[in-house]
């Protein structure tokens, strides 16, 4: 991003619990920068994630020059040879500067989770039988430019159990919620089993550059039987414009068992959709393919405009785009209306984490799916 996170809410540390509602809201207390030489996957240009070794903590510079160095040249060689006189001043300067500094960067990376256990969900930290996925909403009133001006946006990235993963119960899905150049407030997150909403709780992200790690619990023993559809919406209901912005998603879900399929949607089906007021409803853009992707087989994709959707003027099919920083990753298909089709994820890529990316876009509101891969 052309900014990095400079804020996380206002106060650092927020921790909102209901347990009527059984979530827990938490905010990230630590920024991550990542080298120029890593490789981009979650969140376009950092990730929140502190055992994760292509993350350096920003904090990590101040520790780096207490530890004795300092000590040295500051009390000269003699300070080596002499026994006790020269102790006695050594202790006392070199325990105030490595105690504090050493003791911040230490503490925050591991009060990041801790309270109630909020932390980015990413591609490497997602539970066995999930798999990392986002759905993003762009709005740009002069133009969206692909990939230099993209506009303001919001990401919603979870942890989703893959297809035909079975839940019950109390389910809790790990969520980040993203805004980037954002000109309104997220001001509630909502889940909702098709049309029928669910669960909405209170956020606050944004404007600007922001982020919110929280964990959502759902408790599934009350719904029917089958393969149900997930919408998830982070709601912007009036930015600087006057309009509302959302994105929302259409994510398959096994209640007890994949079958009958009460979500009547064609199984696969992994779909975001990016919504803006103003006339311009919904620019949608899908995957048919189950999760986790097999990258030795086709990619089925379709990209146009959804309900009320004005449209399609431009669709992207891309591998690990940075759009943050006007890189449009390994494009693997564009159009310039409404299309559908399969492309092939490339031999070759590095070993690791990898992100392939969806656009629909109708020049000013664009929809964007986005799910991590895995290259052994």
């Amino acid at each position: 991003m052309r900014k990095r996170l400079t804020a996380i809410l206002a106060s650092g540390v927020i921790l909102l619990t209901a347990v009527a509602a059984g979530f827990v809201v938490a905010a990230p207390t630590q920024h991550f920068v990542v080298p120029a030489n890593a490789q981009q996957i979650l969140w376009d240009d950092y990730c929140i994630r502190t055992s994760a070794p292509e993350c350096v903590p920003v904090a990590t510079p101040t520790p780096t020059p207490t530890t004795a160095p300092t000590a040295t040249p500051t009390v000269a060689p003699t300070a080596t040879p002499t026994v006790a006189p020269t102790a006695t001043p050594t202790t006392a300067p070199t325990a105030t500067p490595t105690v504090a500094p050493t003791a911040t960067p230490t503490t925050t990376p591991t009060a990041t989770p801790a309270p109630g256990g909020a932390t980015m969900p990413t591609p490497a930290n997602c539970a066995a039988g999930t798999t990392w996925v986002e759905s993003q909403g762009w709005w740009d009133s002069t133009g969206i430019v692909v990939p230099t001006k993209v506009g303001h946006h919001t990401h919603v990235g979870i942890c989703m159990p893959n297809d035909n993963v079975i839940v019950n119960g109390t389910y809790t899905f790990r969520v980040g919620i993203l805004t980037h150049e954002q000109i309104g407030r997220v001001t509630s997150f909502r889940v909702s089993d098709g049309s029928n909403v669910i669960k909405t709780v209170p956020v606050s992200v944004g404007p600007g550059e922001d982020a919110l790690p929280l964990t959502f619990s759902v408790d599934f023993s009350s719904w029917s039987t089958g393969r149900h559809e997930l919408r998830w919406t982070a709601n912007i209901p009036n930015n600087s414009e006057g309009n509302r912005q959302y994105q929302s998603t259409e994510w398959l879900l096994c209640v007890r068992s994949c079958s009958p399929n009460v979500s009547g949607r064609a199984f696969p089906d992994w779909g975001a959709r990016g919504w803006y007021d103003d006339g311009h409803g919904y620019a949608n853009a899908w995957i048919k393919n189950p999760l986790p992707l097999n990258i030795n087989a086709p990619v089925s994709y379709k990209i146009g405009p959804g309900s009320g959707g004005q449209t399609t003027s431009y669709g992207l099919v891309t591998i690990d785009a940075d759009m943050h920083h006007g890189n449009a990753g390994t494009v693997l298909r564009t159009c310039s209306a409404a299309c559908s089709g399969t492309v092939n994820i490339p031999s070759g890529l590095t070993p690791g984490w990898h992100k392939l990316s969806v656009i629909s876009s109708d020049g000013e509101n664009a929809g964007v799916f986005v799910a991590a891969f895995f290259v052994p």
